[in-house]
Order: structure tokens, then C-alpha cells, then sequence
């Protein structure tokens, strides 16, 4: 255990923690810089979050912080990829309109996927058991590896974004229920940094990952709480209440299982088979799931995708 420790404090523990935190910060700060909101600060944004972002990869890369990076990472990558499939299983008749959208066309890349009916409920899925083995340490490698893959095919989706042309906000023409004044906060470019740098995390996990032991019951202990803070401040801010339950609950079920599932259970296999019929139990009660279908709006692609605060929208 103490060589465990010391091989995720690397030469320095202190340098290291605050380098892995500064390292979040900055990528915090990058992707919150191209926002619509912050269109008036965008500039001083980057100037702060690139060069701490450089900072934070020299000083992790000096000191050997790889893996004290991949462990807090993959926490706050699988507890964001948790929020993005139970918003995809949630609406999931807007996010399949959505990738139909994004691979239309000859010229698409992605047109081979066009009409492909259950894409939407495979990636929504898939989604969430990476979240749940990302958030309680169930094989981290292949974790990251599929995490990867997924973002991976995001960034390209984002980066080929022939089918948006001439729509102001393309990067979620589909509200989800969710917020509008929020939704119109985004755009592509948004999206576009968000996946990259998700799929960087999940390459340096893919790499680091395959010396990141499970959580321990001192570990987990400290994870729910604090998952279930964030769960509802996202709750109160997206109007979905629903989240401060399903969040901790998804979490809990699976450590459960994983801790006293006896002999045939009792394993990252029975925790993650959990996680699987959990989401395929909420693909087919998406309905009753906290966000209205009946208000989310489809933009058209000849239509500006504007809202104003005044449009906002209460679940």
C-alpha cells in the first residue's frame, strides 16, 4: 500500500496535487472561455488558462504526477460522462435526431451511421458503464481506452461540421428539456474543446491507467458525498431535479454489489453488469426520468438557434 502511495505522489506530493488541480482548473477555464457568456472575456480567459495549462504539464511531467493526474481525472471525467448519459437516456429520441443530423450526407464521414436507429441507445449506454467503471475504479485502462474511442468519435463529429453551416449555436440544435437560456450558451466550439480534451484525459489514462487500483471504502466514502453536493448544484442549475437521486443511487448500487455480491457478484464484472441493466432500465422508463420530452425543441437547420432569458424554462 505505501508503495501505492508513493508511486501517486511521484517525487512530490504537494507539487503534485496542486499541479494536477491547477491542470483541471486550466482546462476548466479553457472550455468555459467559449461559452457565449464569456464571449467578452474570452481573450483574457486563454491567456490564463493556456499558459497554466502548459505550466501544469511541466510541472506534472517533472515530477512524475501521471498518475495521481489519471486518478483524480477519471473521477471528474466519469462523474461529467454520468451527467452526459443520463441527459442522452433522458432524451433520447432528441439525441438520435441529433447524431442523424451530424451524419447526414454523401460527403459525410460519418454517413454510414446515418438512420441508424439504435446508435443513440448503444452510445447512451455504453456512456454510462464507462462512467460508473471510471468513478469506482473498475479496470481503468480499458475504461479509458473506451473513453477514447467514444470522444474520439465526438471530436471528429464536431470537427466535421459540414451539416451545421449557417446555424448560429450547431453544437446542440436540441435542447434536451434542458434549460434553454443554458443550451444558448453553447456552441460547437464548445463542444468541440470539451471532447478533445476528454479524449487527451482518457489517452493518458489509456496509458497510466493500468497501475490505478480500485477505490478504497475510505475512497468511496468520500466520493458520494461529493458527487451528490454537485449532483445538485447541476440539479438546481439545469431545473432537473432528479439528478441528486439517480447520481449517488447509480453509485452506491454498484459499490454495493461490488462489495458484498458474494463469489459471483462480488467483482468489477457484477458491478458494472449492475450498471448495465441499470441504464437499460432507465432507457425504458426514459419517460419518467425528470425532463419533459414534450418541451424539447428541435431547431431547424435554416433557423437561427437563439433563446433569451426570458425563454427560460422550468422542469
Amino acid at each position: 500500500m505505501s508503495r501505492y502511495k508513493n508511486q501517486l505522489a511521484g517525487l512530490s506530493l504537494p507539487i503534485n496535487v496542486f499541479s494536477v488541480l491547477l491542470h483541471i482548473l486550466s482546462v476548466f477555464t479553457i472550455i468555459l472561455s467559449q461559452l457565449n457568456c464569456f464571449a467578452g472575456f474570452k481573450a483574457l480567459m486563454l491567456w490564463i488558462g493556456l499558459p497554466c495549462l502548459a505550466l501544469s504539464l511541466v510541472l506534472i511531467i517533472l515530477f512524475r504526477g501521471y498518475y495521481l493526474l489519471v486518478q483524480h481525472a477519471r473521477l471528474t471525467a466519469g462523474f461529467l460522462l454520468m451527467i452526459i448519459s443520463l441527459i442522452h437516456i433522458t432524451a433520447l429520441n432528441d439525441f438520435g435526431s441529433f447524431l442523424n443530423t451530424v451524419t447526414e450526407g454523401k460527403d459525410n464521414s460519418w454517413s454510414f451511421l446515418h438512420a441508424m436507429k439504435p446508435l443513440a441507445a448503444i452510445l447512451a449506454v455504453i456512456e454510462f458503464v464507462i462512467a460508473i467503471a471510471l468513478i469506482i475504479g473498475a479496470w481503468i485502462r480499458p475504461a479509458s481506452i473506451l473513453l477514447l474511442l467514444l470522444f474520439a468519435f465526438y471530436t471528429l463529429l464536431f470537427w466535421n461540421q459540414h451539416p451545421f453551416d449557417g446555424i448560429e449555436n450547431p453544437a446542440l440544435a436540441f435542447s434536451y428539456g434542458i434549460d434553454n437560456y443554458l443550451v444558448s450558451q453553447l456552441n460547437s466550439d464548445v463542444a468541440f474543446v470539451f471532447c478533445l480534451f476528454l479524449s487527451v484525459i482518457a489517452l493518458v489514462g489509456a496509458i497510466f491507467g493500468g497501475k490505478i487500483r480500485s477505490n478504497s471504502v475510505k475512497l468511496n466514502w468520500g466520493i458520494i458525498p461529493v458527487y451528490t453536493i454537485l449532483s445538485a448544484g447541476l440539479a438546481i442549475l439545469l431545473h432537473w431535479y432528479a439528478l441528486i437521486f439517480i447520481v449517488p443511487l447509480s453509485i452506491s448500487v454498484c459499490l454495493v454489489t461490488y462489495r458484498s455480491g458474494g463469489k459471483l457478484f462480488g467483482n468489477h464484472i457484477g458491478s458494472l453488469l449492475v450498471a448495465l441493466l441499470m441504464a437499460l432500465t432507465m432507457v425504458f422508463f426514459q419517460s419518467q426520468m425528470g425532463i419533459s420530452r414534450k418541451q424539447t425543441k428541435l431547431v431547424h437547420l435554416d433557423e437561427p438557434f437563439r433563446f433569451k432569458q426570458s425563454q427560460r424554462h422550468n422542469f
